[in-house]
């Protein structure tokens, strides 16, 4: 199974305050995602201009569609997700990547962390070869 992120930039509601955010945010993460099979780690994130994105990892595509489905009718969710200006409104969208590459993490030494392979059904010859092309 290959890693999954879910990609979910969002804004919030003029009157809502980001100390709200963060706590709806907290007990979504404590009351849902948390206990979620496939689920991996979440960052929430926030731009300089006031946009926001949840950015999640699960195990698979398969588990973060199921998760998704069954936010729709969590409370923690919903509550988290009603301080939100709808996507639509943004003109952005929520999407699913899959992982093709991790690169190792820099440790505080200045190396760099060995690195994990992901399973992949191409190896690196296989990729090369469809791609003869010199960069």
């Amino acid at each position: 199974m290959a890693e999954f992120i879910e990609w979910a930039p969002f804004g919030i509601k003029p009157e809502v305050a980001e100390m709200s955010l963060l706590v709806a945010a907290e007990l979504m993460q404590t009351q849902f995602l948390q206990s979620q099979k496939g689920y991996l780690q979440r960052d929430l994130m926030k731009s300089p201009c006031g946009q926001y994105v949840d950015l999640i990892r699960w195990s698979s595509e398969s588990a973060a569609h199921k998760a998704l489905m069954l936010a729709q009718s969590n409370p923690s969710c919903l509550r988290y997700f009603d301080l939100m200006v709808k996507a639509t409104t943004m003109k952005t969208e929520m999407n699913h990547f899959q992982v093709i590459s991790r690169y190792p993490e820099k440790t505080s030494d200045s190396k760099f962390a060995p690195l994990q392979p992901l399973k992949s059904s191409k190896g690196i010859n296989d990729l090369a070869a469809s791609n003869p092309k010199p960069l």
